[in-house]
């Protein structure tokens, strides 16, 4: 498995990947928004099937600026999902120097998604009333490198 960077080309590969997990999914310029964007701090995480080197199988998108990220969207490829991807990719990025705090929304009732925050270090530190489709709460965790556990 290969940690590397993501860039406006992949907008296909990314987009795949969310398929299945993105409700609704997300049309290719919002993707691209965050790609292009001139704080984006954008990556995948890439294994090898086959004949095929580099195949995406999970990705993150955020927003990087003095320090703080803003996790805006995590995704494992469908088939791929339960296998620790996710935690190894967002594992990675938390590690590296220029992280120092980092947010998310996450919907209340995605359990797997909230387990892998809280054993990450995320904390909830508030809710968004009807954040998801003007329906479903959020809760807004934090995560800080100096409380890691």
């Amino acid at each position: 498995m290969v940690i590397q960077s993501l860039a406006i080309q992949d907008v296909p590969s990314v987009r795949e990947v969310a398929r299945g997990g993105h409700t609704p999914l997300w049309e290719p310029k919002d993707f691209a928004f965050f790609l292009a964007h001139p704080h984006g701090f954008n990556f995948g995480l890439y294994q090898s099937e086959g004949q095929k080197t580099n195949v995406l199988r999970a990705y993150t998108l955020c927003l990087l600026v003095e320090g703080e990220l803003d996790i805006i969207s995590v995704a494992t490829h469908m088939s791929f999902r339960s296998q620790g991807l996710a935690t190894q990719l967002l594992s990675h990025v938390l590690k590296m120097s220029v992280v120092r705090k980092a947010f998310l929304e996450v919907d209340v009732t995605n359990k797997p998604a909230v387990a892998l925050y809280q054993k990450l270090g995320f904390v909830v530190i508030d809710t968004r009333k009807a954040y998801y489709e003007k329906k479903r709460d959020a809760w807004l965790m934090s995560w800080n490198q100096n409380e890691t556990p």
